[in-house]
């Protein structure tokens, strides 16, 4: 079982909410930023089963909290923007990070 399934079950038993970012290399592309990394607010995790004893797979059932802002994924607050999104390739054709955020 990984680190962040333990931090979880851990936040579950002590009715604890979690932050959820989202990575645009998820590999449902349904909610996914276009590029990198996006904050989508606060949940509640409700339950969790185990789906495979073998690796020990857990699939968590998680609530967004009511009164947040709505997950910006469309219209015009979409994030990340356009001007982000070319900031971002203008700085990756420049090659100025050293750290590979893709990989």
């Amino acid at each position: 079982m990984t680190q962040n399934t333990l931090l979880m079950i851990q936040s579950f038993q002590q009715n604890k909410e979690i932050r959820v970012f989202r990575s645009s290399k998820a590999p449902n592309k349904t909610w996914a930023p276009e590029m990198g990394f996006r904050y989508d607010g606060l949940y509640d995790i409700e339950s969790f089963k185990i789906i495979d004893q073998k690796t020990k797979c857990h699939r968590f059932r998680m609530v967004r909290q009511a009164g947040q802002d709505p997950i910006r994924n469309s219209g015009p607050e979409k994030r990340p923007t356009e001007q982000e999104l070319n900031n971002w390739r203008k700085i990756r054709e420049e090659q100025k990070f050293i750290v590979n955020f893709d990989a």
